[in-house]
């Protein structure tokens, strides 16, 4: 599947107008995922939309600013592990959890928890009230710097959405490291828009899932 997929992605890369056509889809894509958001807003009362002034031209060079994940490709990937997730005590975390959309999505499935980190105040107290208006009790979200958390152990399955890259990614995925370090144990990683795919492989305790379309890392062990 994914070789089939790059085959034709270069085809497509060589047609005339290429760029101009993937500009269009782009914007296009964009502007349909806005809409999706203000109805979830408008109706379904909860905060995903995105805001400029949470993007990454506000932050350091190593953190992506806030963004949304996809959830359509997610559910791709997650249909890998049904069998994996219906043993029962999964426990999931979010890095970079923004206004807790991806949480939300997550708590459609049978994870007894879901746990996530955000740096900045505002977002997390938007993903807050998500999560009260839905009456999640499982999910929680922490105000703290990523590369510094440590609250990790209970977790064995972790979602990154491109939250940052370079050498604060390196130091969460450190973090992970001492994690299992501290509690051997088996997780799951899943790296959606995978930007910096390289660290994961560099980190020296995953393989990559070639199964997938949107790329996942799970942990070696």
């Amino acid at each position: 599947m994914m070789g089939c997929s790059s085959k034709i992605f270069r085809i497509l890369k060589k047609t005339p107008g290429y760029k101009s056509i993937m500009i269009l889809r782009n914007a296009f894509l964009k502007g349909m995922r806005q809409l999706y958001y203000i109805f979830l807003s408008i109706f379904l009362g909860i905060d995903v939309t995105m805001d400029p002034a949470y993007s990454a031209t506000n932050l350091n060079n190593d953190n992506s600013g806030y963004q949304h994940g996809y959830s359509l490709y997610v559910k791709r990937i997650m249909k890998l592990f049904e069998i994996k997730l219906s043993s029962g005590g999964g426990k999931l975390f979010d890095y970079g959890a923004g206004k807790g959309g991806m949480m939300l999505f997550f708590s459609h499935y049978p994870f007894v928890k879901i746990g996530g980190v955000e740096l900045m105040p505002q977002l997390a107290k938007i993903a807050e009230d998500n999560f009260k208006y839905k009456k999640l009790k499982h999910l929680e979200i922490y105000i703290a710097d990523a590369k510094k958390f440590e609250e990790i152990d209970e977790y064995n399955w972790f979602f990154f959405y491109n939250p940052f890259k370079g050498t604060v990614l390196d130091l969460v995925l450190g973090q992970i490291k001492k994690s299992l370090e501290r509690i051997p144990r088996d997780i799951v990683v899943i790296y959606q828009n995978p930007v910096a795919h390289e660290s994961f492989i560099n980190a020296g305790i995953f393989v990559y899932n070639v199964r997938c379309f949107i790329p996942s890392i799970i942990n070696k062990n």
